[in-house]
């Protein structure tokens, strides 16, 4: 998906949504009932356009210093304003 097309610097928040649901069912697996993730989204924002993978690193970054260094449970909350 992130290969798709490369020459989108700015894609609809749905989109990128979508792409981080595919990388949190993935580290679901890793870390099982230790990682919780909540994404709430507004509707009316889910046309608008940011930055292409913004979310995904930032997301790998939480869980490789939050979860990813202990061994309780966690919860990843994406929110839209």
């Amino acid at each position: 998906m992130a290969f798709d097309d490369m020459s989108h610097q700015e894609v609809p928040l749905e989109e990128e949504l979508t792409f981080l649901n595919l990388y949190l069912g993935i580290q679901k697996q890793r870390f099982g009932d230790r990682l919780t993730a909540c994404l709430n989204a507004d509707a009316n924002a889910m046309s608008l356009r940011v930055p292409s993978l913004i979310l995904q690193p930032l997301v790998e970054n939480a869980l490789h210093h939050g979860i990813g260094a202990h061994r309780d449970q966690d919860i990843v909350e994406i929110s839209t304003l």
